[in-house]
């Protein structure tokens, strides 16, 4: 059996991008991360994985092919995966923090 516990406390913060970064446990196929966007960030490339979340801390937006979607702190993020519904993440002037599982 995996650990159910994960005590992100005792993970260290890796940077995945300019001003992102997370701490991250793979458990039961799923990456479970705790990540912080800088104010100002905004990524340059579409991303095309599935997520699904809480918004923890700030307002970001998201924009879609189609549309753009503002999540605030308390939210719910649930982003398909695929071309369909690639999307890219911008912040604003207040850093964003999020809890994410994402499958492998």
């Amino acid at each position: 059996m995996e650990e159910p516990l994960i005590q992100f406390a005792d993970l260290p913060w890796e940077e995945i991008a300019p001003g992102a970064r997370e701490k991250a446990a793979q458990r039961d196929g799923k990456t479970v991360r705790l990540l912080q966007l800088d104010a100002g960030f905004k990524e340059n490339e579409w991303c095309r994985r599935q997520h699904l979340g809480l918004v923890l801390k700030g307002t970001f937006e998201v924009a879609f092919a189609n549309r753009v979607v503002t999540y605030q702190e308390g939210d719910a993020i649930t982003i398909a995966a695929g071309d369909l519904h690639r999307h890219r993440a911008m912040v604003g002037d207040e850093p964003v923090t999020m809890f994410l599982i994402d499958p492998h």
